[in-house]
């Protein structure tokens, strides 16, 4: 990167003697087509067969935003990296690179684990750390009802940290992981814009895997994450989920 007119094009074509590379180009008026001149683009001899992506593309008349910039960088980035070429991605400042946040990521954080290992414990006892707010992937535990048998956590051991898809969906809804999916991108949304941490707890990875394997809801291109798995010695896990069951019985037995 740098101002006009330091060399930023030349550097990137000489490092060529050295790398077999391919260039993006982030200048943000450099990826219309025309304007040549204007724009100061490399000239076709100047480029000295080095190909070039994002130079020239886009329609003169065309609404071309940082959201736009990403979307087709990462589709070439993904191409030239697997061709074993170095990519260089060459702009001026305050271009698409350091005025776009979605470079910046936002963080979720999941934690997962069997039943008993202590997951929702410990999400709630990250609230002395951070202000947060926790997303269920329980498969399970976003039907309402079935408290006791699902282990839901209480209201008493949420200690005031707001639950998203928890208890929230009709015994009789059949609520796939694309439903899961829908609901958890509008919450993340709004859970992000107040700055509080997102935390997402279950045991469900089919839910977990749907949300972050499937290119349909972009989730590797706007977040970053943090994968927790709970586990305990087994002996341990064992006399928690006995005394879980044990539980469960005594509570039943009063209803």
């Amino acid at each position: 990167m740098g101002a006009t007119g330091t060399g930023k094009y030349r550097f990137s074509i000489e490092l060529t003697t050295h790398f077999r590379e391919e260039l993006i180009n982030s200048d943000k008026m450099q990826v219309y087509k025309g304007l040549d001149i204007v724009t100061s683009k490399i000239t076709h001899a100047e480029k000295q067969g080095v190909r070039h992506y994002l130079l020239g593309e886009i329609e003169k008349d065309s609404y071309f935003k940082a959201e736009d910039f990403c979307q087709k960088s990462i589709v070439y980035i993904e191409n030239i990296l697997k061709t074993q070429c170095v990519l260089i991605i060459v702009a001026k400042m305050n271009t698409f690179i350091n005025n776009n946040n979605k470079f910046n990521k936002k963080k979720v954080v999941f934690i997962m684990g069997e039943t008993g290992t202590g997951k929702s414990r410990l999400s709630i006892d990250l609230t002395t750390h951070f202000r947060e707010e926790i997303i269920n992937s329980d498969k399970m535990q976003v039907y309402k009802g079935l408290d006791i048998v699902t282990s839901k956590i209480t209201h008493a051991e949420k200690q005031g940290v707001r639950h998203y898809l928890l208890g929230e969906i009709e015994k009789d809804s059949d609520f796939k992981a694309e439903d899961f999916c829908l609901k958890f991108i509008f919450y993340i949304e709004n859970i992000l814009k107040t700055q509080c941490v997102l935390i997402i707890v279950g045991g469900s990875n089919s839910y977990i895997e749907k949300i972050v394997e499937d290119p349909v809801f972009m989730f590797k291109y706007k977040y970053d994450s943090c994968f927790i798995w709970t586990d305990v010695d087994q002996s341990a896990l064992n006399r928690r989920v006995y005394t879980m069951v044990d539980e469960m019985v005594n509570k039943l037995s009063f209803l």
